[in-house]
């Protein structure tokens, strides 16, 4: 059975295609962006189709993000829409807006008890590590590990890209 994208991921690349349209012009670039990405992600017939007709016609992204529920395609999404916005060398004033609008809305539905849980790490974790650096030279650390502030990055859009 081939595997598909979930639906969290479904609507984070329905909501990346919208934003597309903020500044009411898709540009080649933003096409070949959005184009590539068909190519490349294992979407079934339905998603296709739909993400077929979000290149075309502007949907309202402000109902598409909320379906984005898995913290990574949240910060994936991040990455990839100043990805998207930079690709005709021009981040619009509209797209800045709606960038730092989803942002807002992201940031206000995360829910730090549950990341703490899902992390298995905590502020006092962090204070342990910091710790254990201050007393380290940092060439004999070799890999660091990533520590909550690093991991909570992650959960606002700043954590590893993966590019399409």
């Amino acid at each position: 059975m081939t595997q598909t994208v979930s639906d969290s991921r479904f609507y984070m690349w329905r909501s990346l295609f919208a934003i597309s349209h903020a500044d009411a012009v898709v540009t080649p670039e933003e096409r070949s962006f959005m184009n590539r990405i068909l190519d490349q992600e294992p979407f079934n017939e339905d998603q296709r189709a739909i993400l077929i007709q979000d290149i075309a016609h502007k949907e309202d992204i402000r109902i598409l993000f909320p379906r984005v529920t898995e913290q990574q395609d949240r910060s994936e999404f991040f990455d990839y829409a100043r990805t998207l916005v930079w690709t005709d060398g021009d981040f619009t004033a509209e797209e800045q807006k709606l960038l730092v609008d989803l942002k807002r809305m992201h940031v206000q539905s995360v829910n730090f008890e549950n990341f703490e849980k899902t992390t298995g790490l905590s502020l006092a974790d962090e204070d342990a590590e910091l710790d254990q650096f201050r007393h380290t030279p940092m060439l004999a650390q070799g890999t660091a590990k990533q520590g909550f502030f690093a991991k909570l990055l992650g959960v606002f859009g700043h954590g590893k890209r993966r590019w399409p």
